[in-house]
Parts: structure tokens; sequence; C-alpha cells
């Protein structure tokens, strides 16, 4: 990425790994995806209580084919049209 005084656009965010690691003064991130647009929205908002989430999801025990799988199966039981929308409703 060059350097100077540039706006990082990016249209399709994903990960948001070169967005991470660049250092504009200024950005606009964009997606079509929902699920990372909400993310992001919500990690903007509610930042701390994401990171604790997270916290509680990221130790030893759950280290293990047994456990992601278990975490993987209630993921994709999760409606997330619902979902989505509880998030939008909090974060409005």
């Amino acid at each position: 990425l060059p350097d100077g005084d540039y706006r990082f656009i990016e249209p399709f965010v994903g990960s948001g790994v070169v967005f991470l690691n660049s250092r504009y003064s200024s950005s606009l991130l964009s997606d079509l995806n929902p699920d990372i647009t909400t993310l992001y929205s919500v990690l903007k908002a509610k930042r701390e209580d994401f990171i604790e989430q997270c916290r509680r999801l990221f130790i030893e025990p759950n280290n293990s084919a047994e456990e992601f799988y278990a975490m993987r199966d209630e993921f994709n039981k999760i409606d997330w049209a619902r979902e989505a929308a509880d998030v939008r409703a909090l974060l409005l």
C-alpha cells in the first residue's frame, strides 16, 4: 500500500485483514455480506461486550475437535435472520 495521507476504501472487507494492517487516517469499509457488516457494527458499538464473549469461548477446554464440532452444530442451528434483527435493534 502506498505511503501518504490517503483514504483506504475497501468494497469487500471480508476479514478486514488489509484494513487492520493499514495506517491510513480515514477508511471506508463495505461488504455485501450482512453477517460481516453486522459484525463490524457490533464491534464498533459494543467492542468490550464482544471481547468478553470471545474470552468465554477461547479457552483451553474448547480447544479440541469434539468441542469445535459441538459448537459448530450449535452455531448452525441459530436462526440468523432473527439474530440479525435483534442485533440491529440493539444497535439503534
